[in-house]
């Protein structure tokens, strides 16, 4: 999976440094702690997209502003991958996701796990522990969330 703005992406596996490069200064970066985990994260705020790192790797990341987009795989794995984007209408997943359509919860939440695909045939596939939550208010997507 892929955050990307207007000119260049970033891996949701990639470093703090990965994303500086990519997306240039942020509006602010921050150390916040954690009472409940313990940790101190670093928090780096741009507008429309907040990330956050713990031990240099993405632990958090919320999406509210049409800057950034989350580009994911698609159901089928022939066709293209598909853009999540705040402010596009939310019937829009339904063509491409229709089981994680249906299965949205009474507050119209979508949820996705996240896979990680190894291996030499690309076989292996080991769901991990943060997922993908959009979130949407009359039709539209208002957030994408990445977390636990």
């Amino acid at each position: 999976m892929v955050i990307f703005s207007a000119a260049n992406s970033f891996k949701i596996f990639g470093t703090e440094a990965n994303l500086l490069a990519a997306f240039g200064k942020p509006k602010t970066k921050t150390l916040e702690f954690s009472e409940m985990d313990q940790v101190t994260f670093t928090v780096y705020r741009y507008n429309g997209g907040e990330f956050s790192f713990f031990s240099d790797t993405l632990y958090y990341f919320r999406i509210t502003g049409p800057a950034f987009q989350v580009l994911t795989p698609t159901a089928n794995k022939k066709s293209p991958k598909y853009s999540l984007k705040v402010g596009d209408k939310v019937n829009k997943l339904k063509a491409v996701y229709p089981k994680t359509y249906q299965a949205r919860n009474s507050e119209n939440v979508f949820f996705f796990w996240l896979y990680r695909i190894t291996g030499s045939n690309k076989t292996t596939k080991t769901r991990l522990e943060r997922g993908i939550g959009v979130f949407t208010m009359n039709g539209l997507i208002t957030d994408v969330v990445y977390e636990e």
